[in-house]
């Protein structure tokens, strides 16, 4: 069986979209801006755009805690759709399909981005800053891991 597990960590580079489809389930859209390193003789990193769409209740949770310039990792699966677009040619996108989201800044109480530190996060309980996305994100793979103890594991 193949494997198609994503990380990425970035920015948002605006806020996200919330839609809802006819059937009423939420659609949450974003784009992550990621930057790589300089390579010798660059003036400025590059930087990679990735699109991100979150699906149902979680959806609909992470757009009240998500905003422009916010930091993110985002657990996933990437997927290719195509359509027909008016002109008659084909249209293509890749998207990550977003399982989890681990928030690195969080809001403030007036809605701006709060940039948090690593070192003042260490041995502090999380506070909803991961959200698993839909129990169903494996379901038409056909595959679906079992939770594993971290004490199971030996190491």
């Amino acid at each position: 069986m193949d494997t198609n597990i994503s990380v990425i960590e970035g920015r948002l580079g605006k806020d996200p979209e919330l839609k809802f489809t006819q059937g009423g389930t939420a659609s949450l859209k974003f784009s992550i801006a990621c930057n790589r390193m300089k390579r010798q003789g660059q003036e400025k990193a590059e930087t990679d755009w990735f699109n991100v769409t979150v699906w149902g209740k979680s959806a609909e949770v992470v757009s009240r805690m998500l905003g422009k310039g916010q930091r993110v990792i985002v657990t996933g699966r990437f997927e290719n759709r195509s359509w027909d677009k008016p002109d008659g040619s084909k249209g293509y996108a890749t998207e990550l399909n977003a399982r989890d989201c681990q928030i690195l800044d969080f809001k403030d109480d007036g809605g701006q981005p709060r940039q948090t530190h690593g070192d003042q996060m260490k041995n502090q309980p999380r506070k909803n800053d991961e959200l698993p996305l839909e129990d169903n994100f494996y379901d038409n793979t056909g595959f679906n891991p079992s939770p594993v103890d971290p004490n199971e594991l030996g190491f």
